[in-house]
C-alpha cells in the first residue's frame, strides 16, 4: 500500500464532492504516440518502440489498496483554529482570490482520501458509458462541473460522448486527445472526506 498524490482540477473535486465520480484516467507515463504496449508478468508492463526498439520497462504508478490524497487549488488560511488550515478553489464560485494551484497543495491541507479499489490498463477509447458516468459525466449529457463546459454545460450525445469532449478539453493541448487513443491507467476508488492522515470515522 503506497499513499500518494493526485491533481484534480476545482469541477472535479466537486464531482467527487457530490459523489458522482470514483473514476479517473491518466495517460500513461512515459507513453508516447505510436508505441505499443505489452504485459509483462502479473504487475508489469512494458512499451515497445516502432520496429520493436527500444523496450521500455514500465511499472504501473497506481495499485490496488494505494491511497490518493488529492491536491487542489487552495489558499492557506492563518487561524488559531487548525480546522480552518485552507480554504479551496472547488468550494467558491467566483471570487478575487490568488489561489495556489493544487500542485503545490502539501499533504496537510488535502480534504479528500481515494482508497483505490481497481487498477485497469487500457486504450482510452475501450471506456464505455458506466465508466464514463463513473468519470463524473452524468447519464443526461451534463458534466461534472460548470467550469469545464464547453456549449452552456450540456453536450449532446451519451456518456461516453461527454466524456470524449471532457477528454479533449483537459488533455488534447498536451498531445493526448481522444483521436489519439492513448494507453492509460483507469483507476476506481471510493471517496473519503478527511485528510489522509486522519483516522477513518
Amino acid at each position: 500500500m503506497t499513499d500518494r498524490p493526485i491533481l484534480f482540477s476545482a469541477p472535479m473535486v466537486r464531482a467527487l464532492l457530490g459523489g458522482r465520480k470514483t473514476q479517473t484516467r491518466r495517460v500513461l507515463e512515459a507513453y508516447t504516440p505510436g508505441m505499443h504496449l505489452d504485459r509483462v508478468g502479473p504487475t508489469g508492463w512494458q512499451f515497445t518502440g516502432q520496429g520493436g526498439l527500444p523496450r521500455i520497462p514500465m511499472r504501473l504508478k497506481y495499485a490496488a489498496g494505494d491511497r490518493l490524497w488529492v491536491r487542489e487549488a487552495f489558499k492557506p488560511v492563518h487561524s488559531a483554529d487548525p480546522a480552518l488550515g485552507a480554504r479551496y478553489r472547488a468550494d467558491v464560485d467566483r471570487d478575487q482570490t490568488i489561489w495556489k494551484p493544487g500542485i503545490h497543495m502539501p499533504r496537510w491541507a488535502s480534504r479528500l482520501t481515494l482508497p483505490v479499489t481497481d487498477v485497469r490498463v487500457q486504450r482510452l477509447q475501450e471506456i464505455n458509458d458506466d465508466d464514463a458516468i463513473a468519470e463524473g459525466v452524468d447519464q443526461n449529457g451534463a458534466t461534472a462541473g460548470h467550469d469545464i463546459d464547453i456549449d452552456g454545460g450540456w453536450w449532446p450525445g451519451g456518456p461516453k460522448r461527454q466524456y470524449q469532449r471532457l477528454w479533449n478539453h483537459l488533455n488534447e493541448a498536451r498531445g493526448f486527445g481522444w483521436e489519439m487513443n492513448p494507453w492509460v491507467v483507469a483507476v476506481t476508488f471510493t471517496v473519503e472526506r478527511r485528510n489522509i492522515d486522519e483516522t477513518a470515522r
